[in-house]
């Protein structure tokens, strides 16, 4: 994943976002607002598309607001 914001669809919502990537999960940083305005929450599953990537259904396994930020983490099961 390249180091620099993409467009990426979460929830049926388009936005810019950084994504980083680790083993199965992916890290998403996006602005808090965007975030309210989805309405989405942990625990729920969600279609993604980041960049031209396939379409992928993970869950949302944890969301950190940082305030002006949020950073979701997306996860193809919850727990460990």
């Amino acid at each position: 994943m390249p180091d620099t914001s993409q467009l990426i669809a979460l929830g049926g919502h388009h936005l810019w976002a950084y994504a980083v990537a680790g083993g199965d999960e992916v890290r998403v940083r996006l602005p808090l607002d965007d975030w309210e305005r989805s309405g989405l929450a942990e625990g729920r599953r969600v279609p993604v598309r980041i960049g031209d990537r396939p379409d992928r259904w993970p869950f949302v396994a944890g969301v950190a607001e940082l305030p002006p930020v949020v950073w979701v983490t997306l996860a193809p099961r919850l727990g460990r």
